[in-house]
């Protein structure tokens, strides 16, 4: 097979796995935090790989072999900064402005205050966990720069630490102002995902055909379904012991690494399904390259969904009802792209508040 080809056909379905992570995320926040659907057996079942896929793609996307400098990595951090924080900060302070203060019924320098020392930042914490595992991974690839060859061991020990300090009676840090202002909890928790992408893009070539494989694609597959009925029975049983929590969690990441893995080996096993030559690949693709426009002005659409749902009768069959937030999901995708697709009109409007890049000159 051609070099470049198996390349193309890689990211593709890389996008095409983002871009259906993405729309699951607004789904979660259709049912969550518009309709109040906190008990969802639909969500909670995405919600166990959903995240984890999200940090794996931008550890693949982020291995590329280089030679690193402190001019490269200024460069990329920089980079970084300007595609990530900016339009966080953007996005997160109008919405603190416009949908929080009407919601909560607060000033604007309330809101302001909320948005920036929140835990999650009021929804928009992802980019900013995603910068500091950017920054980690940089860093450690700028130290160990003579010795490549380690880098993905250090990366494996830093994520085996972050995932310790996540662990339920260690959260000392919890109320330190740096911890609320950084999303460091978030980081914390998903950092071990975003190194797994890494470690699987250098090691894509062996790991690929592997995953291809019927029987090794629909065992992994199997695996996350019984650790999935297996956590959730765990649940049912409400314990409280420290004991209880500490195996819980465990569990809890052995679901999310199955389920992680699973979307992978589906989306590598059937990825000529999501081929740009096929009108719904090149759909999905386009929403994988575009997550970030969805991903920042979808919370403003959320509140209307929410004005709609007075009507819903949550009494109807829970296909019914899942089909229809899913609808709804799908169209504030559009929407958010369709706005997205129009403030690119204005390259450099488009390249400070969406980190889009700059037309090259001719």
């Amino acid at each position: 097979m051609n070099t470049t080809a198996a390349h193309n056909n890689r990211i593709q379905w890389i996008d095409a796995m983002r871009g259906v992570t993405m729309i699951l995320v607004v789904f979660s926040h259709v049912q969550v935090s518009s309709l109040g659907m906190t008990q969802s057996i639909v969500n909670n079942f995405f919600s166990m790989f959903r995240m984890p896929l999200f940090f794996f793609v931008s550890g693949f996307i982020a291995f590329r072999p280089k030679l690193w400098n402190w001019g490269e990595y200024g460069r990329q951090i920089g980079h970084k900064i300007r595609v990530q924080l900016l339009p966080m900060m953007f996005f997160g302070l109008l919405y603190a402005a416009v949908v929080f203060t009407h919601k909560y019924h607060c000033s604007i320098p309330i809101a302001f205050k909320c948005f920036l020392m929140d835990r999650t930042h009021l929804g928009y914490w992802f980019t900013e966990a995603l910068l500091l595992m950017f920054a980690i991974y940089y860093t450690i690839e700028l130290m160990f720069r003579n010795r490549p060859n380690s880098v993905p061991w250090i990366m494996a020990g830093v994520a085996g630490v972050c995932y310790l300090l996540s662990l339920p009676g260690v959260h000392f840090y919890s109320q330190w102002v740096l911890t609320r202002a950084l999303s460091l909890q978030q980081m914390l928790l998903y950092f071990q995902f975003f190194v797994i992408g890494n470690i699987f893009a250098r090691h894509q070539a062996e790991l690929l055909p592997k995953l291809q494989i019927k029987a090794v694609c629909w065992g992994i597959v199997c695996v996350f379904v019984l650790l999935f009925l297996a956590y959730r029975g765990m649940a049912e049983m409400n314990l409280h012991s420290a004991v209880y929590k500490v195996v819980n969690k465990v569990l809890l990441e052995c679901v999310r690494l199955f389920g992680m893995a699973s979307m992978v080996a589906l989306f590598c096993k059937y990825k000529t399904a999501f081929a740009s030559n096929r009108g719904f690949g090149r759909s999905i693709q386009f929403v994988g390259r575009r997550t970030l426009d969805i991903y920042l002005m979808h919370f403003f659409l959320l509140p209307l969904v929410k004005v709609a749902g007075n009507w819903l009768d949550f009494d109807v069959n829970v296909v019914v009802l899942t089909l229809f937030c899913f609808v709804v999901a799908i169209a504030i995708s559009a929407i958010c792209l369709g706005v997205g697709q129009l403030v690119r009109c204005w390259p450099m409007l488009a390249h400070i508040i969406l980190g889009a890049k700059l037309p090259e000159k001719s």
